[in-house]
């Protein structure tokens, strides 16, 4: 609503405005003024882990009881993998890489920018803001605690991070993945086998276009429930949003924050 009401007011400051996820009625306001959506990053993607936890988590949002029959859902998710090999596959992936491992923020503010530097057009992060965006992070009690993990190569050297919220039994929600361009699957790897080890049931985040293909690959499932919408008057910076030249999700927009999935009374 902010950055609606600043493009009213000939169109603000800024150079360039961004907001995900925006809802089919924020799209048409947005669309009215002049904004658009960016398609290849107006979706969310979704990874089954285990296809029974799945169907009890959401029932569970809906019917609370339902998380009593996870016992025998678990029985099945291990009856099916049998046949599958999923776990197993997930797990040799894991081996291709170095190694990973739960940091702290400073150790994130420390290795963020230069991942980040791999776009053309990503945020500056300032240490104290970004600190504050992790801290209320962690305190979105639906979604569950935060992990933030980093990557690195055989030889010690950084290549990604990524961040993500999740229970046992449930759905994780992933809020940012940073990675050097050649190491995105090395990266996603790490992430999906952390968040099977953690007995999540499912994984998913939003869409990124260099993410598209590797999370293709890995079998995940697309749809698009809310849109990433872009102003600018500047048409360099249009197209680098546009062409998947930019951050803008997670910290870089607004999927970080307990509005987003924190459930209020």
């Amino acid at each position: 609503l902010i950055r609606l009401l600043a493009l009213l007011d000939d169109y603000g400051p800024q150079e360039l405005a961004i907001s995900e996820p925006a809802n089919y009625l924020s799209i048409g306001m947005w669309e009215r003024l002049g904004g658009q959506s960016i398609p290849s990053e107006s979706m969310e993607w979704l990874r089954v882990f285990r296809p029974a936890g799945l169907v009890l988590s959401l029932a569970a949002e809906r019917f609370s009881p339902a998380v009593l029959g996870r016992p025998v859902g678990q029985l099945l998710d291990r009856i099916a993998d049998k046949f599958t090999g999923d776990s197993a596959q997930i797990t040799a992936k894991k081996r291709s890489f170095g190694y990973d491992s739960n940091v702290s923020d400073d150790m994130l503010l420390q290795y963020i920018p230069a991942l980040a530097a791999s776009y053309p057009l990503h945020p500056e992060w300032d240490a104290i803001a970004l600190k504050w965006m992790l801290n209320h992070a962690s305190h979105n009690s639906a979604r569950g605690p935060l992990h933030r993990r980093m990557v690195f190569s055989k030889s010690d050297k950084p290549i990604g991070c990524y961040l993500y919220q999740a229970r046992s039994g449930g759905i994780a929600w992933v809020l940012q993945i940073l990675a050097l361009p050649e190491h995105i699957d090395t990266v996603l790897d790490s992430l999906f086998a952390h968040a099977y080890a953690k007995g999540c049931a499912a994984l998913k985040g939003r869409t990124q276009q260099r993410l598209l293909d590797p999370l293709l690959k890995r079998r995940c499932i697309f749809y698009r429930r809310a849109s990433a919408v872009v102003h600018s008057r500047n048409p360099e910076l249009l197209e680098a949003v546009r062409s998947g030249h930019a951050i803008t999700s997670g910290f870089a927009a607004e999927s970080w924050m307990r509005l987003t999935g924190e459930k209020f009374t």
